[in-house]
């Protein structure tokens, strides 16, 4: 028996013994019938993922690919829609969708902190983030000191694009598509790429593209960008317009506005960029509307490039705002308190006035018992505070400070409770490192408000466990213990036949466990890369369980 399998009779069996039944519930059958349940309080269960524990029982099936996809639609690609779930092959949300195909501000839209017109911004006092000029001139990239040695020795022009001259550097045989297929890779001599293309289409040179060649305004090239994970291709075709578009402002010769703009060496590349973009500030709110009307800026750091340090997206708005190099913030004494505004139009907001009169207010220094000043202030920049993502926050937590007692995860906003299609029932994440040995090793919390034991118990274990890996995978770390607390474990009255079943059940004895095959950036793991072991037998429960919303 292994660890996973004591948890769940011992539980299970607590449950059936000594849980006590709740009253007028909140969740219903589909027949409208109240889903009463038996619960137990504060159940805490540890596993030590580093010597090989896993939350995995032998006593049922437990959905964990599906339950990976899931964590990856949530906390990597943060979108809650039904299409983004139905993509990665999950179906279990349908019941909570609202009329717009989503789950509302449930679970990913918490992941970041400010939305737009939710709440008042607050005027923050930041350092302007200049970029030493030496960056200003582009680098060449994979220039060949000698060319390798070709099949024939002989020298092609590429005609797809004038994309230069290139050399067949190897032949050979290679399975795509399951079949047996002759290829070719061929090297260009101007950036020494090397491309893998199938025989036949070389004589129609339509895929033969030296990506590494600056071919846009002689500065920007594309890499191997075909190889960043996760972007769907509008996404792709969506941000390749964007970087497209800051190369050209900087770089086309026309705008004295950019003469003395540039875009920072690793951004010349279309692949660093998209390897960058998903860390950019607000990005992952600007997706969420297929970036209409969002830009990419660096004037909220008053930069002087473009780069993953001095950009944000930002709304067009606001960017407009940022663009005025003429701010002069307002400061705003009323009694002890000190804050500032950007705008006579906030701080009209603010008081409840007219903009015209506002303004006169300001100009005057006085209203009531409240004094205004303008700001003068050449070493800083005044800006409407920015919204932090909770998963790049994490990930840069972990990795700056360590042994910080602040890395968390949380779902819990009480201005969302009432707006939620679900409140959450794994609400938060705590996270901390500690050493052994020569190894760094994660550890991580999950803390439940209810759990439902027999539907969703050990899938939300073994998911967190996967999105632990993940992260711990991200920063180069070991995984190590995963601890799980529910505060309401419960069992609905319609599936107690199952429990009874399952406590029938002989345990197999087998320790099923769960590995990455690499370490590589969060945002590029995918379910594939999860290897799972030691599952062969594990038993399914004979019939469906209906779910209790």
């Amino acid at each position: 028996m292994n660890k996973a399998d004591f948890y769940y009779r011992k539980n299970l069996t607590d449950i059936l013994n000594d849980g006590e039944w709740d009253e007028n519930p909140r969740p219903k059958w589909k027949d409208g019938t109240p889903a009463n349940s038996k619960f137990i309080t504060q159940v805490f269960e540890e596993y030590n993922i580093d010597k090989g524990e896993f939350p995995i029982t032998t006593l049922r099936n437990t959905a964990i690919k599906m339950g990976i996809k899931e964590i990856l639609a949530i906390y990597q690609q943060q979108e809650n829609t039904r299409e983004s779930f139905e993509k990665k092959g999950v179906f279990w949300w349908e019941e909570w969708m609202n009329n717009q195909g989503n789950i509302g501000r449930s679970y990913p839209y918490n992941l970041e902190s400010h939305r737009p017109d939710e709440m008042k911004k607050i005027v923050v006092k930041i350092k302007p983030r200049i970029i030493d000029i030496k960056y200003f001139k582009s680098k060449s990239i994979n220039k060949l000191n000698e060319i390798q040695n070709s099949i024939d020795n002989k020298i092609y022009e590429s005609n797809y694009r004038n994309y230069g001259k290139y050399i067949i550097i190897k032949e050979y045989n290679k399975i795509i598509n399951n079949e047996n297929r002759k290829v070719v890779d061929c090297q260009f001599l101007e950036t020494g790429y090397i491309k893998t293309i199938r025989k036949d289409s070389l004589k129609k040179n339509q895929h033969l593209t030296d990506n590494f060649k600056r071919t846009l305004n002689n500065i920007g090239y594309l890499g191997n960008y075909d190889k960043i994970k996760n972007f769907s291709d509008e996404e792709i075709k969506t941000l390749k317009k964007i970087w497209s578009r800051m190369i050209v402002r900087c770089y086309n010769g026309d705008k004295s506005e950019y003469d003395n703009i540039f875009v920072h060496q690793d951004w010349h590349s279309f692949e660093n960029f998209l390897n960058d973009v998903r860390y950019i500030p607000q990005y992952h709110l600007a997706k969420e509307n297929n970036f209409l009307n969002w830009e990419l800026d660096k004037d909220y750091y008053g930069s002087n490039g473009y780069s993953k340090n001095t950009c944000v997206f930002l709304t067009k708005k606001e960017n407009l705002l940022y663009r005025n190099t003429q701010i002069k913030p307002i400061k705003i004494e009323e009694g002890n308190e000190v804050y500032y505004e950007l705008t006579y139009t906030s701080l009209a907001n603010t008081l409840n006035l007219s903009k015209g009169y506002t303004s006169n207010l300001v100009k005057k220094g006085k209203y009531k018992n409240i004094n205004f000043s303008f700001i003068e202030d050449k070493n800083n920049i005044y800006r409407y505070e920015l919204s932090r993502n909770q998963m790049n926050e994490l990930l840069n937590g972990l990795k700056n400070n360590p042994y910080g007692r602040r890395h968390i995860i949380s779902f819990w906003n009480w201005a969302n409770i009432d707006k939620k299609e679900l409140v959450e029932c794994a609400y938060e994440t705590l996270w901390s490192v500690r050493k052994n040995g020569s190894n760094t090793l994660l550890d991580m919390t999950l803390i439940m408000r209810s759990n439902d034991y027999v539907m969703a118990g050990y899938i939300n274990k073994i998911q967190y466990v996967a999105l632990m890996m993940m992260v711990a995978g991200h920063l180069g770390y070991k995984p190590g213990k995963f601890c799980h607390l529910t505060q309401n474990l419960h069992v609905y009255d319609r599936h107690f036949d199952a429990v009874t079943e399952i406590l029938t059940r002989k345990p197999l004895n087998i320790s099923p466990k769960i590995a990455i095959i690499e370490n590589k950036d969060f945002y590029k793991y995918n379910i594939d890369d999860f290897v799972i072991s030691e599952i062969d037998g594990i038993m399914k429960l004979k019939s469906d369980l209906e779910i209790a919303v």
